[in-house]
């Protein structure tokens, strides 16, 4: 058929028309009936499409989390694991999968691991098991690290399934494990620090509760250590220090506990002695273990302790604090006796300590409150008793016990920051007096304010202040001051003669072997020490030695100044042996300001 004839039908007056017409409307019909399952079908398509979407972004976020994870089913088999947990563990990709859980686990614990399994599936609500936990996990080639776990069973229709979250947590417990250890450890020796020595002593006292033993705590303390660490600089003095913990720990007891206080101050805890005499014996070899010298590099020292000892239960105290406190006291006796000792506790050395604790505390309210004076005692020539110089002595009257003795007060300050403001008071008031009076007057100097990086620019200040000239000052050292620094200490008087102060070696003979420097020493007088002058000339020894430091003090052009002198007879003897000048009750007693000059010159 024609298409023409074809629409003809469907004209508007054709047979055909009512017929499409009516075909239409069927249609129509059939098309609103069907239109609902088309919105359906592509709201259904719309959400396959978000749910693979939400997949993908699931799948991402798994496989890029930089937590290891894997999944695992109700068997223990992974089915699912990530790039991080692989590379944590040191397997290739999709290589674990269908392995069993346990194969993760050190193989001791893998049997046990199966029973938790199961009764975790049971019921993970109730068993959380590993949630939160550190365990440890098996790497491929054996070897194990330290991991935390975290368990979520899966929602929705298979709940079998379980997301395991593993984190390597090695780096955390070695950060956690080092500051514990820090807590307990000194940082430079490894050894107990003070918390842990104060266990230990506590331990040892319950010890010997338990079994009617002794326990005892040895209180070391380097001598003189000051001078390397001031001498040397720390890094030195560190050294030294480690190098003495090592000595020490090597010759105390398996059951014995070494620790360090701090600074050079070291404690040894001995538990279930027998008697005193085996804290005595421990001590001996503590003190034996250094008198050889400490080598530090190219340097040698010759580093000696003093101990004290304190016991349990036979001292005073019950406490770990009692017994160091007593250590502590019996400690400074033994240095007061000559150090490189050891010395018991006994009580009046609480009273003793008590006693330097007050004097320190006052002491710095003394300073500030300018309670001590500057005496002086007189130098004279031997030849014909003409004062030549004086020697400044500091003095402490005290407002309530009225005088102190210096050599209390002077001690106290030497093992404190004190001694500098001390050394700085005396050189202050004797530049005045040396500048009243027109005659040159010796000042001390600790060794510790010789070496500060201020000592210069006090002298300096100290002479404008007055208007001295240089030459009307002297500064007395004793040989300790060369001791651990020799060159840098020989620089710095060096400069101070430079100057036009003069140098005296006080106390000359009782220190340090300075004879074999004596030629290099950048010195001009030699004080002899009162002990040896003390017996002249009676005492065939005493003789021989005062004429022996004469001697060599002229054949290196030094000038000689005899100690304590307080006889015709020492006076006779050393003129003759060639002495220059002398000090001493026979001379003149120290006097505080008053008409010194005419006074001296009476004598």
């Amino acid at each position: 058929m024609h298409w023409l004839s074809g629409m003809e039908l469907l004209g508007e007056n054709g047979p055909g028309a009512a017929a499409l017409a009516a075909s239409l409307v069927g249609v129509s019909v059939a098309w609103a009936g069907f239109r609902p399952v088309l919105d359906q079908r592509a709201a259904l398509r719309k959400s396959n499409d978000d749910l693979r979407t939400r997949q993908e972004q699931l799948r991402m976020i798994f496989e890029h989390s930089p937590s290891g994870l894997m999944v695992t089913n109700c068997s223990g088999e992974i089915v699912m694991t990530n790039c991080a947990l692989e590379r944590l563990l040191g397997y290739g990709r999709g290589e674990l999968i269908g392995s069993k859980i346990e194969v993760l686990l050190p193989e001791r614990f893998r049997a046990a691991h199966v029973d938790f399994r199961e009764d975790f599936h049971q019921d993970p609500v109730i068993r959380q098991m590993g949630q939160g936990r550190d365990l440890l996990a098996r790497c491929k080639d054996g070897h194990e690290i330290e991991v935390e776990v975290g368990l979520s069973p899966m929602a929705g229709d298979d709940a079998s399934l379980v997301l395991c979250s593993v984190v390597d947590i090695s780096e955390r417990k070695r950060l956690q494990n080092e500051l514990a250890r820090q807590a307990r450890y000194d940082a430079l020796t490894q050894l107990p620090n003070r918390r842990t020595v104060q266990a230990a002593i506590q331990s040892a006292i319950e010890s010997a509760k338990a079994n009617g033993k002794l326990c005892a705590v040895l209180f070391v303390d380097l001598d003189r250590f000051k001078d390397i660490n001031d001498g040397w600089g720390h890094l030195i003095g560190d050294r030294v220090i480690q190098e003495t913990a090592q000595r020490l720990a090597r010759v105390i007891r398996r059951e014995d506990v070494i620790g360090r206080l701090g600074g050079d101050e070291f404690v040894v805890v001995a538990r279930d002695l027998s008697d005193r005499q085996e804290a005595g014996m421990l001590a001996q070899r503590l003190v034996e273990a250094m008198q050889s010298p400490t080598r530090v590099e190219k340097e040698s020292f010759n580093v000696a302790v003093s101990i004290g000892i304190a016991l349990y239960p036979s001292d005073p105290g019950s406490s770990g604090e009692d017994l160091l406190g007593n250590a502590d006291a019996a400690l400074y006796q033994a240095k007061e006796a000559g150090r490189g000792r050891w010395s018991f506790y006994s009580p009046e050395l609480t009273v003793r300590a008590m006693e330097r604790a007050w004097i320190r505390a006052q002491l710095r309210e003394a300073l500030n409150q300018q309670q001590l004076e500057v005496a002086l005692q007189p130098v004279v020539s031997l030849d014909d008793h003409r004062p030549l110089s004086y020697e400044a002595l500091v003095r402490w009257n005290h407002p309530e016990r009225g005088p102190i003795s210096p050599a209390l007060f002077i001690a106290a300050a030497e093992h404190s920051e004190m001694i500098e403001a001390l050394d700085n008071f005396v050189l202050r008031r004797s530049c005045h007096l040396a500048a009243e009076l027109g005659l040159p007057i010796a000042v001390n100097i600790s060794p510790r304010h010789l070496r500060s990086p201020h000592f210069m620019n006090e002298i300096s200040s100290a002479l404008a202040s007055a208007k001295l000239s240089p030459r009307l000052l002297q500064l007395e050292i004793t040989e300790s001051a060369f001791v651990g620094d020799f060159d840098n200490t020989s620089k710095r008087l060096q400069a101070l003669r430079g100057m036009g102060i003069e140098i005296a070696i006080d106390d000359f003979g009782t220190g340090y072997s300075s004879l074999q420097y004596l030629k290099r020493l950048p010195v001009d007088r030699l004080k002899i020490d009162q002990s040896f002058i003390r017996h002249l000339p009676d005492d065939e020894d005493s003789r021989d030695l005062v004429a022996t430091i004469v001697s060599l003090a002229k054949r290196f052009g030094l000038r000689t100044t005899a100690e304590g002198v307080e006889t015709a007879e020492q006076l006779a003897c050393l003129r003759a042996m060639g002495c220059n000048t002398g000090q001493g009750y026979f001379f003149g007693r120290p006097e505080i300001q008053g008409s010194r000059r005419s006074e001296l010159e009476l004598v």
